[in-house]
């Protein structure tokens, strides 16, 4: 009995030792589960500002670079990011992410050299040209790359986008205005800032996106509601067994879902006529994948069928876009006013963006506090905002700069909260095998909404202008 006794006491022990050791390892797990997620939401927060911060600075410097054609100015700061975001869902995700990352920020780190050093000005905007291309594979990287880390990344992300135009304005304001120094050397300046995207990406992030390699093409990845783990189809190399070492061409890396004969299979058909045969198999088979697809992965098809549905995200974005940056872009230019008291009349159009900027970063940071599906409702005010001051412009009804930052601190917080309502949504209700390239595609209406913008505010600022000689004169 003694001896049961002390066995049954020794069992219970080993017990709770086992227990106390699960609750340790569970502890420890969730405890790195928490700083991996809250090291993703800092970090996406400023890759946000850093990717954003070179296309708000040309916006900025646009009197700089070309004063009586701000239109042409954001044209070309729009149009690369335009075409890139139309064609990059389609083949982008062959090339690793680390590397779209390296070009993002070289991308950016050239445009300010080339608006600063060079004295032409179409030259000039090729260097806004180079910001734009970055700021656009930026976004649709940085929008997919979120797909393999917690859902809240894509809030942290837009506050980040939006943060990146009140610091970008900010700075131009304070170094220009305050401190005095040359637009030029304003720009080699802050041509730094670009840089810390590689630190922030390659260090900072829990790397959930690359656990195959730093160049490696990710794969997707399935995540559950709270993004407490991640689950990936582990791949079999095909040097991994001796014995069953794969051919060529029949590898996983450039076949995955056909499993190929061994080399002695190979070798024993080398002189048929059936590897012929298997190869154009496999070509077929690949093709077909292409456009068909897989539950896991889908087809080129199924991309362009999954379009539809994305409209009702897409269509308010562009409302929303097209009659922000018309006002931003053709109207702020018309309107100044003198004698304000703090700031001197040429940095009126700064200032009116630095108040709209300061809008964008309040409502891209309220997604986790207050979430609007209505987002067509908000495409619709930001209309009625752009009519008031379009009229504004034409028959300066405002005296007061005070006020008109008010109006535009309003126009930013509807064009924020439209934005990141839109990628919230589709963020959590997209199927899985969907979400990377929804993200992706979504992201070219605010594009085509701006680059519309761009198109309409060539005539706009010069037509506006024209109408506030003529009936000031009269």
């Amino acid at each position: 009995k003694k001896k049961k006794m002390t066995e049954m006491t020794y069992q219970r022990e080993e017990e709770k030792k086992k227990e106390t050791k699960k609750e340790r390892e569970g502890k420890t797990i969730k405890s790195k589960k928490k700083k991996q997620k809250a090291r993703d939401l800092i970090g996406f927060f400023i890759l946000g500002v850093l990717n954003n911060f070179p296309y708000v600075v040309m916006i900025a410097a646009a009197k700089y670079l070309l004063k009586d054609y701000i239109g042409a100015v954001l044209l070309c700061n729009i149009l690369p990011t335009l075409i890139i975001k139309i064609i990059a869902p389609f083949f982008m995700h062959y090339i690793p992410y680390n590397i779209r990352i390296i070009i993002v920020v070289i991308a950016a780190f050239i445009s300010f050299h080339i608006c600063a050093f060079v004295p032409i000005s179409w030259i000039k905007l090729i260097g806004v040209v180079c910001a734009s291309f970055g700021a656009g594979l930026g976004e649709i990287t940085y929008l997919a790359l979120s797909s393999y880390y917690h859902k809240n990344t894509v809030s942290a992300w837009s506050s980040g986008t939006g943060g990146a135009g009140l610091l970008g304005i900010g700075i131009y304001l304070l170094m220009t205005s305050f401190l005095k120094i040359s637009p030029k050397w304003t720009l080699v300046i802050i041509s730094i800032a670009p840089l810390a995207m590689m630190p922030v990406a390659f260090l900072l992030l829990s790397g959930a996106h690359n656990t195959k390699g730093f160049c490696t093409v990710s794969e997707y990845v399935e995540q559950d509601d709270e993004f407490e783990e991640i689950k990936q189809t582990p791949q079999k190399s095909i040097q991994d067994d001796d014995d069953d070492i794969r051919s060529p061409i029949y590898s996983p890396l450039t076949s995955p879902s056909i499993k190929g004969p061994t080399i002695e299979e190979v070798e024993q058909l080398e002189d048929s006529e059936d590897v012929e045969l298997r190869i154009g198999e496999e070509k077929q088979s690949k093709i077909k994948a292409f456009l068909k697809g897989t539950p896991e992965k889908p087809g080129l098809l199924q991309r362009l069928k999954n379009l539809i549905p994305l409209l009702q995200y897409m269509i308010p974005l562009f409302v929303v876009y097209l009659a922000e940056y018309t006002a931003n872009t053709a109207l702020i230019p018309n309107l100044t006013y003198p004698n304000n008291g703090i700031f001197a009349e040429k940095d009126d159009y700064t200032v009116l963006l630095f108040s709209y900027a300061i809008g964008v970063i309040i409502s891209r940071s309220s997604v986790n506090i207050i979430q609007i599906r209505q987002i067509w409702l908000l495409a619709a005010i930001q209309v009625i905002v752009f009519l008031f001051l379009l009229y504004d412009s034409m028959i300066r009804v405002i005296k007061s700069l005070y006020i008109a930052m008010a109006i535009f601190v309003f126009e930013g917080l509807l064009g924020g909260a439209c934005y990141v309502n839109a990628f919230y949504l589709l963020s959590t209700e997209s199927k899985p095998e969907f979400k990377e390239f929804n993200l992706g595609v979504t992201s070219v209406s605010d594009t085509l909404g701006i680059a519309a913008s761009a198109v309409v505010s060539l005539w706009l600022q010069g037509f506006v202008g024209e109408h506030q000689l003529r009936f000031h004169s009269h």
